[in-house]
């Protein structure tokens, strides 16, 4: 289990509109390239389901760009999430944000190194 005190913004990126300006922020969620973000940010990108946005990880300043999965798209009408895949490893000083759970104040390890069903990582 990781320390209460992980610097988190290793985890952090920003989601960049075509001007380059934030549109808004993510968090890397599993060490192949997922991150979490909402789906009205992707939106004002001008992208959607299976479109490509740009990403700043705050770590490390580096852009790249995501694919927006299909799979992990819920409206912004509705629960208002994008899973975004990487296009390519995660940087040098970036890594996953350790996440809790409703049942309790963090996830076992096992869990945590396993991403949601719809979400898996690409072979």
């Amino acid at each position: 289990m990781r320390p209460a005190t992980q610097d988190l913004t290793r985890s952090v990126v920003r989601i960049l509109a075509p001007d380059g300006s934030t549109a808004g922020t993510g968090f890397v969620v599993h060490q192949d390239g997922l991150i979490a973000t909402c789906a009205h940010v992707v939106q004002a990108c001008g992208a959607g389901p299976g479109g490509t946005v740009r990403l700043a990880f705050y770590a490390t300043r580096e852009v790249w760009e995501a694919t927006v999965e299909r799979d992990g798209w819920r409206d912004p009408g509705a629960e208002d999430v994008a899973i975004l895949r990487l296009q390519g490893p995660l940087p040098a000083g970036v890594e996953p944000l350790p996440l809790g759970s409703s049942f309790g104040p963090s996830l076992s390890s096992a869990q945590a190194e396993t991403p949601s069903a719809n979400w898996r990582p690409k072979d």
